[in-house]
């Protein structure tokens, strides 16, 4: 685990990881003395680690006082119940060829990659309106295609957990231009350092442009907009496994820029993606850049649609070429 547990937290953590692998629906934390928040906390951290956490709800508990002992009560999901085979089966079956499309590769990094590309490319966010129980469960992308964060951040951290790579929870905040947010995404350890990760928000902002924004950020990156309990977790301060950095896509100077655009426009790519140092800006020169180029090869480019998250600073545009032919 890689989440900082207090003693009275492992001890609840212990009893309720016991009682899911048993798929009992309390565990016995006598001696234990903790609110309800942590509480649930420990339970989704339980949810998280257990191969058979997606039979779970893991939005609520209750816990009660019978004399001296102390018993926290959690629900299985209503299709654990009633249709235990059939879910286990779904579910197992796509977790699988997650598991089994991951352990093609030795090096961790390239497993972890797997995972997360598939979660990116294969699932959608599930609309606000259309939120059920179970699309906060493990079990939801699995059967249909679509979660939460929470969903995500408990899927994929059970399938990494089984991959030998050790991958926990952090429940904090998010920003956008909308504002702030409860939010749930993962953390890894790789080579005894810690890194970010969060599946949810690369689901979100894809597009036509593959790229993942979010893969093993420091904490610098990801605080952009995020924010989480820092003394409960390790420092993640290492940031050369950024996806940017591992594609030679992380613009430093504008020469840097001018040299990815115009490797990625000889080679006529159809997409581009970098992120930017936050001591760089890049906007007022990337259309000069692209259209001077472009003309230098006789190839002028049609269309250009871009996409920009300015608080992560990075931006993906898709180029369309015109027919090079009359040009020449």
């Amino acid at each position: 685990m890689i989440y900082r547990f207090s003693n009275s937290e492992h001890v609840a953590y212990e009893a309720i990881f016991n009682a899911i692998t048993r798929l009992e629906t309390f565990a016995d934390i006598t001696g234990v003395t903790l609110d309800e928040r942590c509480l649930l906390s420990i339970y989704t951290r339980a949810i998280a680690t257990n191969p058979m956490g997606y039979c779970y709800d893991p939005t609520r508990i209750e816990y009660r006082y019978y004399g001296n002992r102390y018993i926290v009560y959690f629900n299985k999901l209503e299709e654990a119940d009633k249709k235990f085979i059939s879910l286990c089966s779904a579910v197992e079956f796509e977790r699988m060829r997650i598991y089994e499309n991951a352990s093609k590769y030795t090096d961790p990094y390239d497993k972890l990659l797997s995972v997360y590309a598939y979660f990116v490319r294969s699932y959608e966010y599930c609309g606000q309106n259309r939120i059920k129980t179970i699309n906060h469960s493990s079990a939801s992308q699995h059967l249909y295609s679509k979660a939460v964060c929470e969903g995500f951040s408990l899927a994929f951290a059970e399938i990494v957990n089984a991959l030998g790579i050790t991958c926990d929870i952090i429940s904090g905040r998010s920003s956008s231009r909308a504002g702030q947010e409860d939010h749930m995404w993962n953390i890894v350890t790789l080579d005894n350092k810690c890194y970010h990760l969060d599946v949810t928000w690369d689901i979100c902002t894809k597009g036509n442009v593959e790229a993942f924004s979010y893969f093993m950020l420091s904490d610098n990156d990801i605080g952009l907009d995020h924010s989480w309990d820092t003394a409960k977790f390790p420092q993640c301060s290492d940031d050369s496994l950024d996806w940017y950095k591992g594609n030679g896509a992380y613009i430093r100077t504008a020469d840097e820029l001018k040299a990815l655009i115009q490797r990625k426009i000889s080679e006529k790519s159809k997409s581009i993606s970098f992120r930017a140092a936050d001591t760089f800006s890049y906007r007022g020169n990337i259309v000069r850049i692209i259209n001077d180029y472009s003309y230098s090869l006789k190839s002028p480019i049609k269309n250009i649609e871009f996409s920009i998250n300015e608080q992560c600073r990075t931006m993906s545009f898709k180029i369309e070429y015109r027919d090079t032919d009359q040009y020449l």
